[in-house]
């Protein structure tokens, strides 16, 4: 699910970003707002607006207090005018434990070792959603919302 969400907003973003003159561009208005769980604001989410309607999609992270910005095509541009579902994902990174046969060879079991002995970043990490995944799925999200061109689109949206 996560990788299909990822691979349609990468293809959008690549088909956008080769369309051509900024005269091809489609018109996009300013958007802001917060996201919150619990009424407590989620720091470090990942904010994607994606359209049916075939728009650009335009994305964002939150800040500390839970607010973000949008951009299609330049930082803090928005979001074209249009409705819009919208998926929010903030993926934590974690290290698993590790093989416990490790510790027979004088190794650290909690850590991960590459070929050569020195630790193995990648392969230590592994990330789940902070978010009830319903929010990351397109075809899950209960969250909607429309762009309106010249509004003020600020949307506060509060996550169960």
């Amino acid at each position: 699910m996560k990788v299909r969400i990822l691979l349609i907003i990468s293809l959008c973003m690549f088909s956008w970003g080769c369309s051509g003159s900024k005269e091809d561009r489609v018109p996009v208005y300013k958007v802001t707002g917060t996201i919150s769980l619990g009424g407590a604001p989620i720091p470090g989410a990942r904010v994607t607006f994606v359209s049916k309607e075939k728009l650009p999609v335009a994305y964002g992270r939150t800040n500390g207090s839970g607010e973000f910005e949008l951009m299609t095509y330049d930082p803090g541009d928005g979001a074209a005018a249009g409705r819009f579902s919208v998926l929010v994902s903030k993926y934590l990174s974690s290290k698993p434990k590790g093989d416990q046969s490790d510790a027979a060879h004088g190794a650290d079991p909690t850590k991960n070792y590459d070929s050569r002995g020195g630790h193995d970043a990648k392969a230590t990490q592994t990330t789940e959603n902070a978010i009830p995944a319903q929010y990351a799925d397109v075809d899950s999200t209960p969250l909607s919302v429309t762009v309106e061109a010249g509004g003020e689109n600020k949307f506060d949206l509060e996550l169960k």
